[in-house]
């Protein structure tokens, strides 16, 4: 599994040469698990992202084919190292909890636009999954996309401060897809 995350905002479009991160599986924590704060940063935040389920193993995809390559969506965080020092920034996309997965939706039983709660916070993602005729075509081109892989195609442009010990729980259109503590 890869996890490949859009350099985009939910507003942005996305552009002729957008970049993207990649993100190992060993990064992610799914199901409900605590994310432990790494010692080797004072300072965090947490940005929300849209994520999309990859179902189908495709290379060079069209875009008018590009919507046979997803089933699901949910929500994920990625923690924010603040205080980094220079030359460590992979760190911060490939340590163990850099990627909070929550539990995904079936795209029969949500529609878009998609709004996102998050321990009281609102976050419009809007017609985000339009995104992916473009978005799905131009990663295809560099990497094979195979089942189980995510894409996420925006991440909101709010840093959201969580404190140690707190309940970090979200929803999407009004269905619950992420609850973790923060250890």
């Amino acid at each position: 599994m890869k996890i490949f995350r859009c350099n985009r905002t939910p507003s942005e479009p996305f552009g002729e040469h957008p970049g993207f991160l990649l993100y190992p599986d060993s990064a992610v924590i799914r199901d409900g698990k605590p994310f432990f704060v790494p010692a080797f940063s004072e300072r965090w935040t947490y940005r929300v992202g849209l994520a999309w389920r990859g179902c189908r193993l495709g290379k060079t995809i069209g875009a008018r084919f590009a919507e046979r390559y997803y089933d699901a969506v949910s929500l994920c965080l990625f923690p924010c190292p603040d205080d980094l020092p220079d030359g460590l920034g992979a760190v911060s996309t490939s340590f163990d909890g850099a990627v909070i997965l929550g539990d995904w939706l079936s795209l029969t039983s949500i529609d878009e636009p998609f709004k996102c709660v998050i321990n009281g916070c609102d976050i419009d993602f809007g017609q985000d999954g339009l995104s992916l005729e473009a978005i799905i075509p131009w990663i295809s081109r560099y990497c094979t996309l195979k089942i189980g892989d995510v894409i996420v195609s925006a991440v909101a442009d709010v840093g959201l401060d969580y404190p140690i010990d707190s309940r970090v729980e979200a929803s999407l259109n009004g269905r619950p897809c992420l609850d973790f503590r923060i250890k």
